[in-house]
């Protein structure tokens, strides 16, 4: 498991927080919090937590289940923020980008609490669909280990 400093912010390439040539990031939430405290003691720091369970979900869809669409819908724009930061950073993002693969994002999208307030029309999603979809959060999965290295 590994925690990543995230910040709501208009620039995608600016969320993920990064240093001068690696993701901002720590093993635990309190080393986390730790190490951002001290690099910016003014900065607030919400301890609410979006705890992402790739290998869950990846697992989910592959047996066909049909995992949370809020969680997986979270999880893909946070491995998008992801492989913003590392293309910034100069760094390989496997993640191909929601932009690559939105098709699957509107479906996804589409089923979630955020799009019914959207007023988007429910999208189906297929078995070829959660298998691209897993595909996506593996590709995922493998960026977020090569950030760590």
């Amino acid at each position: 498991m590994q925690w990543f400093a995230w910040r709501s912010v208009d620039d995608p390439d600016g969320a993920i927080v990064r240093e001068i040539d690696r993701l901002f990031v720590a093993s635990s939430l309190p080393a986390l919090i730790e190490r951002w405290r001290a690099r910016d003691p003014d900065a607030p720091v919400d301890e609410s937590v979006l705890s992402i369970d790739l290998d869950a979900l990846i697992a989910e869809l592959r047996r066909g289940a049909r995992p949370d669409d809020d969680t997986l819908l979270n999880a893909l724009n946070v491995l998008d923020d992801i492989a913003c930061a590392c293309r910034a950073i100069g760094r390989d993002a496997a993640f191909g980008g929601i932009e690559t693969r939105l098709s699957l994002y509107k479906i996804v999208f589409s089923r979630t609490q955020a799009g019914r307030i959207a007023k988007v029309s429910r999208r189906p999603m297929s078995e070829a669909d959660r298998g691209a979809i897993a595909d996506w959060l593996e590709a995922g999965a493998d960026m977020v280990c090569a950030a760590m290295t």
